[in-house]
């Protein structure tokens, strides 16, 4: 086995689930195959590990922290509606 054969698992955030499934929806409907979710994200890696700094890194994971408090912030005030 080589060593590119190889995979692992990673968790994916759940904000990001939803997205994920329907982009391969989209693409199943454009090209007329089945596009597997993991297609979807290794194409992301494929398209943009190499561009990606510990810069970009930090700066997401500082949104996130913030985007999620936002998130359940927003959905509350929607769930009052």
């Amino acid at each position: 086995m080589k060593k590119s054969d190889l995979s692992k698992t990673y968790r994916v955030r759940g904000e990001f689930v939803e997205s994920i499934k329907e982009k391969s929806l989209d693409f199943i409907i454009e090209t007329k195959e089945r596009i597997e979710e993991a297609d979807i994200i290794n194409a992301l890696i494929y398209k943009h590990l190499k561009d990606i700094t510990a810069k970009d890194v930090t700066k997401y994971i500082k949104l996130t922290d913030f985007g999620i408090t936002y998130i359940m912030l927003l959905r509350i005030l929607h769930w009052r509606d």
